[in-house]
């Protein structure tokens, strides 16, 4: 196979090409594109890992490879140039055509690989950084001017001209991030910054982690304790180095990280920082979500109980209001078929909650929605419901929030349709002002109105019968079966069941036509 042109398919699996042999061995039917002759063509497809193509026997030095219009992926975007540098390979796109159209995931802080040793380090480095900026809601851009000699692959900078007064001692900065990152509780947090540059991390004003120097790609870590959730301010610098490794940001809770080495540690993505503190249009309560809190607030804020919305204090590093651990639970209940039942859902503690939104499921073959009722604790509440999809309830409710301990939130009022046991499960709950909240579903056992002993199946019988029955109320049962002159010939002793409809050949009385012996009985008539 002397070349091998699939552009402007859909291929996204290239694993088959992993045995390809003699790429590129004659030079008369290969095309060239871009002043790039081309062995194998696999531009235009949806093609996102590329290493087959890496350790293939089959394409050698000064191969041509078109891959330009894929959603490349992460790592694959990185093995373009090691297959340029190291392969020898002919590869398009160069890195300076790559688009950001051509990555499919979000690149990890500094590009791997494209730091080069020259006095092209800042104009490339320049490139890579744009790069991540349209691809990432954040800014990284380079500090200068620098002027690195041409050939020296380091080059101490000059503060002087270091306009962010950002160089350390012999060193200048050539890259940085400053803005946010979300901090969801108060707590103790570990970060690492992987580098073999120099580096630098701020958060809050706090110096976390400083590294001087170059070396092999190691971390350097530090720890943060942060006294309340929300949004703080971060500051990542990089200066000169080898710079073949890039920057990695890792972290977490001390108490989810504490035995971890740095770099055993969650990467934090760069998609997790803001370059800016976030708003969302209708967000009133500085949570970063439209919930029914928001509606609370603007609702208090229109009535005048309160005078300003808390979007208005959110600052870095001062945020979020106290959070509360809360449990929502609808209690099981015994129902009879046919009859309407209300079944409440429950909170425990319910101060501070100013609003809220709850998404219900329920089987539509054994319940039917027929409304939903305001609870006389919530009387000062807005409440608002949507019953048009079955088997699913929404509710949400705005309020004051002045009510304090265990209350109910709402009743649901369901017309019973079935015999069966069935659920009603919680799917979604938001809650306002909370920081946890715990569900917990409930049962709807369906009984009968009476206790029945109903006809047996087969009748007649030879030699095995089956005995239903309904059962009102939980209980021992036990089943006695006479002749036709009243003497016992056996007892069925079933034990404790719940009350229900035991009329199926699994859950029904079983007979097998014998006595208290063990004989068959005789043909005839049994009561």
């Amino acid at each position: 196979l002397r070349a091998l042109y699939l552009d402007h398919n859909r291929i996204s699996d290239i694993s088959p090409l992993a045995n390809l042999s003699k790429i590129g061995e004659y030079e008369e039917w290969v095309q060239e594109r871009d002043g790039v002759k081309i062995h194998l063509g696999l531009s235009n497809n949806e093609i996102q890992d590329i290493k087959p193509l890496f350790d293939n026997p089959g394409i050698g030095p000064g191969d041509g490879i078109d891959l330009r219009g894929n959603p490349l992926s992460e790592i694959s975007f990185y093995l373009l140039k090691l297959l340029a540098e190291e392969k020898g390979f002919q590869v398009l796109p160069k890195f300076t055509d790559i688009q950001p159209s051509d990555i499919s995931s979000p690149l990890r802080f500094g590009l791997n690989g494209f730091f080069y040793q020259s006095t092209e380090y800042l104009d490339s480095l320049s490139k890579a950084l744009d790069l991540v900026a349209s691809q990432t809601p954040i800014r990284f851009g380079p500090v200068g001017p620098i002027d690195f000699p041409e050939g020296i692959d380091r080059a101490s900078g000059d503060e002087s001209k270091d306009p962010f007064g950002l160089g350390l001692p012999g060193r200048n900065y050539v890259a940085r991030f400053t803005g946010y990152i979300l901090i969801p509780k108060r707590g103790g947090w570990r970060f690492a910054l992987g580098t073999d540059d120099g580096c630098l991390l701020k958060i809050a004003g706090h110096e976390v982690t400083k590294f001087e120097g170059s070396r092999p790609f190691g971390y350097s870590s530090g720890f943060v304790f942060f006294d309340k959730p929300g949004w703080y301010g971060i500051e990542i610098l990089m200066f000169q180095g080898l710079g073949h490794h890039g920057i990695e940001l890792r972290g977490g809770p001390v108490s989810e990280v504490g035995e971890l080495s740095d770099d055993e540690m969650p990467l934090i993505p760069l998609t997790s920082l803001s370059p800016f503190l976030p708003t969302v249009p209708g967000d009133v309560s500085g949570n970063f979500k439209v919930t029914a809190y928001d509606a609370a607030l603007i609702l208090q804020y229109v009535v005048g109980l309160i005078d300003h919305l808390p979007v208005e204090d959110l600052r870095v590093p001062k945020a979020g209001a106290p959070m509360k651990e809360r449990e929502v639970r609808i209690p099981d209940t015994v129902v009879h078929i046919g009859e309407r039942v209300r079944i409440p859902i429950l909170v425990d503690e319910m101060s501070g909650l100013y609003g809220g939104g709850v998404r219900i499921s329920y089987d539509p073959k054994m319940l039917r929605t027929r409304g939903v009722m305001i609870d006389e604790m919530l009387s000062g509440y807005y409440v608002q419901s949507n019953m048009d999809v079955a088997g699913e309830i929404r509710i949400g409710f705005v309020g004051t929030g002045d009510e304090e301990g265990p209350g109910k939130l709402v009743w649901i009022e369901f017309e019973v349709i079935g015999r069966w046991e069935t659920e009603v499960k919680l799917e979604e709950v938001d809650l306002a002002n909370s920081e946890r909240v715990r569900l917990v579903d409930g049962k709807v056992r369906v009984v009968p109105r009476e206790t029945v002993l109903l006809p047996n199946y087969p009748n007649p019988f030879n030699p095995e019968t089956w005995i239903p029955f309904r059962l009102s109320e939980d209980g021992d049962v036990v089943i006695r079966i006479y002749d036709a002159v009243g003497r016992l010939v056996k007892k069925l002793e079933l034990g404790y069941l719940r009350a229900g409809y035991y009329t199926s050949r699994h859950s029904a009385a079983y007979w097998d036509g014998r006595n208290e012996l063990g004989e068959r009985v005789a043909s005839g008539v049994y009561i």
